[in-house]
């Protein structure tokens, strides 16, 4: 079976309503178009994060037509969505920062967590294929390497707009089976306009909302030997880190219909049922708490 090319599309909207309301995190406005939490609790703008990411490496911005809605991409972290704002430079700034490893300017041996709200990442972390693990080691933390290219290479510019930017990389990678994958990465990363916002949501306005959206669009072109079951194969994830708060959500939508055809809605079992007050399903979507206070996991069906 030769597989030439694996594409993935991820995308992310935050929706932060202006006026008291229930759902995601409530905000006020100040006379200079600040966003205020209610209770007062202190968090980083988006201006302040990109003037400190700027110390220690490229930033760069993408904003939809209104500027407000904006993202920072930082190319030397392989292209990922360092942050987001709907509000702005003086708006809250969504993702979350490992600033302490930024200031130590250190190299850390197993994985540097930067942080950043979406990131490109590559499996299978364990098992005979991994890509985490040399040929013969010990499957245990000692011996598990994050891969440089998903750690601290950076990944190619090819074309930037306002609201766009495309990435491109080259690479290889040797399997604990010792098969070597060679590949191209093309990654896309574009801020949503509002008239795509609408589209995707099937909505005919945002009302008071603000909103932030972007889209990533990834793909693997095989570029060496095939690629086998029998020597393994590689997947394509994106991970986010986010700041929580006590009222942040995460909004997973999905196909509803009969369970027979498509599995369950959601799996919430992996370390333990997920207690009902953290996680709600609905028709079509499901509500998943984001306060940090709690480690969960779910998956959906693939179908």
């Amino acid at each position: 079976m030769k597989i030439s090319r694996i594409n993935k599309r991820y995308i992310l909207i935050a929706l932060v309503i202006s006026v008291i309301a229930g759902g995601v995190y409530k905000f006020n406005m100040d006379k200079k178009n600040k966003p205020m939490l209610l209770n007062n609790e202190k968090f980083s703008t988006y201006g302040d994060d990109i003037n400190f990411m700027q110390k220690y490496t490229s930033i760069v911005e993408l904003s939809d037509e209104s500027g407000e809605s904006s993202i920072a991409v930082a190319p030397e972290l392989q292209g990922r969505v360092m942050t987001s704002t709907a509000f702005g430079k003086n708006g809250r700034s969504y993702g979350w920062i490992n600033k302490d490893l930024f200031k130590s300017e250190e190299i850390l041996e197993h994985i540097n967590a930067f942080g950043g709200e979406e990131r490109f990442w590559l499996g299978p972390e364990g098992g005979q294929y991994s890509i985490f693990f040399k040929e013969g080691s010990a499957f245990n933390l000692d011996n598990w390497y994050t891969p440089k290219l998903l750690d601290l290479e950076p990944f190619n510019i090819k074309s930037k707009s306002s609201n766009k930017v495309v990435f491109t990389k080259k690479a290889s990678l040797v399997n604990f089976s010792n098969f070597k994958f060679d590949f191209d990465i093309q990654r896309e990363v574009s801020v949503l306009s509002k008239e795509d916002i609408l589209k995707e949501f099937n909505i005919s306005s945002l009302g008071e909302a603000k909103a932030i959206a972007y889209k990533t669009t990834n793909i693997l072109t095989n570029t060496g030997e095939n690629w086998e079951k029998e020597t393994g194969l590689l997947s394509i994830w994106m991970l986010g880190m986010f700041n929580p708060s006590p009222n942040t959500t995460i909004i997973v939508p999905y196909v509803s219909g009969s369970e027979a055809e498509l599995g369950i809605p959601v799996n919430d079992t992996y370390f333990g049922k997920i207690p009902s007050e953290r996680l709600v399903v609905k028709e079509d979507v499901i509500y998943f708490s984001g306060d940090g206070n709690f480690r969960s996991k779910i998956g959906l069906s693939p179908m």
